[in-house]
């Protein structure tokens, strides 16, 4: 299964037999991206809260960070580090975040967020 990215980045490929697990479990699939600077520290959270946030809401199926935009040493430095994730959840756009069985969830946390399927 083919992920679009942002600015025409190469897709995000994730293996048929994981998304047809989550499909039959009744879950949505989206690809989120943050940048670990501007959403995550200069809202004085960290990439753990993160983590444990969208561990109680769903599951991360694949996850990447573009070490090459934080810069190298030789050159400039970046000011963004951007993480992408491909999540799911029982939580569907615009839902209410009871979809889970009667359990609450909450919506997927991100700046944005690219539903798949």
């Amino acid at each position: 299964m083919s992920f679009p990215t942002r600015a025409g980045g190469a897709p995000v490929l994730l293996p048929l037999l994981d998304f047809q697990r989550v499909k039959g479990a009744g879950q949505c699939v989206y690809c989120v991206h943050y940048d670990l600077i501007h959403d995550i520290e200069k809202k004085g959270l960290n990439i753990l809260q993160l983590f444990r946030e969208l561990a109680e809401s769903g599951e991360v199926l694949d996850c990447a960070l573009d070490f090459e935009a934080a810069g190298t040493l030789d050159g400039p430095i970046g000011n963004q580090l951007p993480l992408r994730l491909i999540f799911s959840t029982t939580t569907a756009p615009g839902g209410n975040g009871n979809g889970n069985g009667g359990r609450k969830t909450k919506p997927v946390p991100g700046e944005a967020a690219h539903r798949r399927a």
